[in-house]
């Protein structure tokens, strides 16, 4: 397959909010349709073990893997499948072409490990800094 474009930034394109696009000069299939929202599964597992099993030295390194790792892919595969309900995108096609079920159950599935992933990071950092600034007073 032959790209046309690639956008890897967020940008709008024609009134509406892509996190980033590719369009290619033929039809493609449904694999690389679904890839980016694969992706966004395997970024989040990756960015989900290394911030629970992971002490960080600098905070900042801790903050940018959960909005990059954890809170994109989030909003992301969000954003798309609630769009594709309603507007042609990649969600759509996906809808059209699978069974629409296998379709919802797998975004409805990621969206809740999204956010149950999201709330046990954030839990657990709380926890490290809550017991850190103790053990500081003993």
């Amino acid at each position: 397959m032959k790209i046309q474009q690639f956008a890897f930034l967020p940008s709008i394109v024609n009134g509406q909010l892509y996190w980033g696009y590719v369009n290619f000069q033929s039809d493609v299939s449904w694999p690389v349709i679904a890839a980016p929202y694969l992706v966004d599964l395997l970024t989040f597992s990756i960015c989900f073990i290394i911030c629970l099993r992971v002490k960080f030295s600098h905070r900042w390194i801790w903050l940018n893997l959960v909005i990059i790792g954890l809170i994109s892919p989030l909003i992301n595969s969000a954003y798309n499948y609630l769009g594709g309900l309603f507007r042609s995108n990649d969600v759509s096609y996906l809808l059209n072409n699978l069974p629409s079920m296998l379709v919802h159950v797998y975004f409805i599935f990621t969206l809740l490990i999204y956010l149950l992933g999201l709330i046990i990071v954030l839990r657990s950092s709380i926890k490290a800094a809550t017991h850190q600034s103790s053990g500081d007073h003993a």
